[in-house]
């Protein structure tokens, strides 16, 4: 197996303070090998010109450096003219580009387009919003009760109307590879367009865009160890003819004509407007010479043995399961955890040096298919070793046999439950970091009182929340009083119900009504949240402070 590690230098700087750093989150962002940052460093410090603009000296070097990467692409995807090739800002915006440019010019109402059930949300959402606008149907290829491609299904829906199918090539949430050029390949036989989305395979994968024969292909820089900010759009020449401009601005136009219309530059200039990332792009070409002078072949089979040696082990652990099925996979291996929130894992997995993602990986229509409330992914690449693994497997077993140990932590034996939350506040927001106030929470959660089954229901379910919180709020007319309870699957979220427990339940409105909700929305504690956690935590103050101004006549 080959080293790569050497090449990127945030390895060596988490050798140095001498903690450990454990890299299995590349799906999300792979990290830079030296050549792409000494590029930038470069650019900045001896360039740092825009392109299509300066008649400077430099400006030759920087626009030949810049046109370079162009062409680089155009022959790490084999595309067959260069400028097929659209620099985007991501691989989102170069779904939203074909979306509101191919889509909505050759589309028509009834017209259908279709998608999988497993999309990431950068192929969702821009479909739906023309359904919205223009009355184009959105038919979705179901998942198998496995999670890969039901593809059967898949046929079925192709028909004559259908205008453009959109699909990805891996799944993010789950690695599973999709077998696209025969979806294509069928696609085509109706008369309908392809787009694949490539963001999780162009990494780890070849990709030829003539053999796949696929009308488009979109990928991101940042998982393919270059820049973030910075995506692709590979399209068909004579598509790219035929669509409109989407974004318009500066140096798109070669003409302006007194009527006010305006005579468009060349492709794939007409589709770049404004100002481009020029240092990302000049990055991302040097990071596709690195990956040129590397053996792919190579990286390719020790990634697949990596994975599979993987899988091997994570299945032997208790309190897990692998997602897996029959169907190919590439890099990525999701899990679904028996007893602890796959959110919890996350956080305790990175206090050991584990970098993992959890949650719903922007796969939202995929995990309510699946009925799950997100799973915890590892994601490979080249510069993964088996001591990763080992590593990785070592610190997620311990934490599984020993996960109520490791939730309370009492520095100091535990003051009565009241004096507990009363300063739980004060204490989150003052101390140091994220990892201390985790412990604090986690803490708390083992104080919350059990919740009356009648209240896990769905009615006591907080919406938009990718963890499963129930919360009750109600008012004793008679005594005057509140009284709250509630329960999650997380630690997190149930320390934090905790503290609402305690504050407010059994006590009298009269008395909370002085209190200053505002305080509750802005402690620093709260900027560690996830985004739907910090809803979740606002929406159970909101409840609360309703039923209080119901009680006390204070205008909502």
């Amino acid at each position: 197996m080959l080293d790569y590690r050497a090449d990127f230098s945030i390895f060596n700087y988490y050798q140095q303070i001498n903690k450990t750093f454990v890299y299995l989150n590349n799906a999300e962002t792979t990290h830079k090998p030296r050549v792409v940052i000494e590029a930038l460093t470069d650019f900045y410090t001896q360039s740092n010109i825009n392109v299509n603009r300066s008649l400077a000296a430099i400006h030759d070097k920087t626009m030949l450096t810049y046109e370079a990467s162009r062409w680089l692409l155009k022959s790490f995807v084999n595309a067959k003219y260069v400028e097929e090739i659209i620099w985007t800002h991501s691989a989102t915006a170069s779904i939203n580009l074909v979306a509101n440019s191919w889509a909505a010019s050759h589309c028509m109402p009834g017209d259908e387009i279709l998608i999988t059930q497993m999309e990431h949300h950068s192929n969702w959402l821009p479909w739906f919003q023309l359904q919205k606008k223009y009355g184009i149907m959105i038919k979705i290829t179901p998942v198998t009760e496995t999670g890969s491609l039901n593809i059967k299904e898949f046929y079925k829906l192709l028909n004559v109307k259908t205008k453009l199918v959109s699909i990805t090539h891996v799944s993010n949430a789950t690695g599973c590879l999709n077998p696209v050029k025969d979806m294509i390949q069928a696609a085509h036989s109706v008369g309908a367009m392809v787009l694949i989305d490539g963001a999780q395979a162009i990494a780890h994968m070849p990709v030829d865009v003539i053999d796949l024969a696929c009308d488009f292909y979109v990928f991101s820089a940042h998982k393919m160890y270059a820049p973030m900010g910075i995506g692709a759009l590979y399209a068909k020449k004579e598509h790219l003819d035929s669509m409109p401009p989407w974004q318009t601005g500066g140096g798109m136009v070669v003409d302006y004509h007194e009527n006010h219309e305006v005579t468009w530059n060349a492709i794939p200039f007409k589709f770049e407007a404004g100002t481009p990332n020029v240092a990302s792009i000049i990055g991302w070409g040097a990071a596709i010479h690195y990956l040129n002078q590397c053996n792919r072949s190579q990286i390719a089979q020790d990634e697949a043995t990596l994975l599979q040696y993987f899988k091997q082990q994570l299945s032997q652990l208790k309190g897990l399961r692998v997602i897996c099925d029959e169907s190919h996979y590439i890099s990525i291996v999701s899990v679904q955890l028996d007893r602890l929130n796959h959110y919890d894992m996350h956080q305790l997995l990175l206090e050991e040096g584990v970098w993992i993602r959890s949650g719903h990986h922007c796969a939202i229509p995929f995990m309510k298919a699946m009925n799950w409330s997100g799973t915890l992914r590892f994601s490979l690449a080249l510069y993964n070793t088996k001591a990763d693994i080992d590593l990785c497997l070592e610190k997620l077993d311990s934490i599984l046999k020993h996960r109520h140990s490791l939730c309370v932590i009492p520095e100091k034996p535990l003051k009565p439950v009241n004096a507990i939350c009363l300063d739980a506040l004060k204490t989150l927001s003052t101390m140091k970091n994220w990892s201390m106030r985790y412990r604090l929470l986690m803490q708390l959660s083992q104080s919350l009182p059990c919740c009356p089954e009648h209240i896990k229901q769905p009615h006591y379910l907080i919406p938009d929340c990718e963890q499963q919180v129930w919360f009750a709020v109600q008012l004793d007319t008679h005594q005057g009083i509140l009284r709250v309870c509630g329960d999650s699957d997380s630690q997190i979220m149930k320390g934090l119900i905790m503290i609402l427990v305690d504050l407010f339940d059994q006590k009298s409105c009269v008395y909370l009504q002085s209190i200053a909700f505002d305080a509750f929305h802005q402690f620093k504690f709260l900027t560690d949240l996830t985004a739907t956690r910090l809803l979740a935590w606002q929406y159970m103050l909101n409840q609360i402070k309703s039923l209080i101004d119901l009680d006390t006549g204070k205008p909502k």
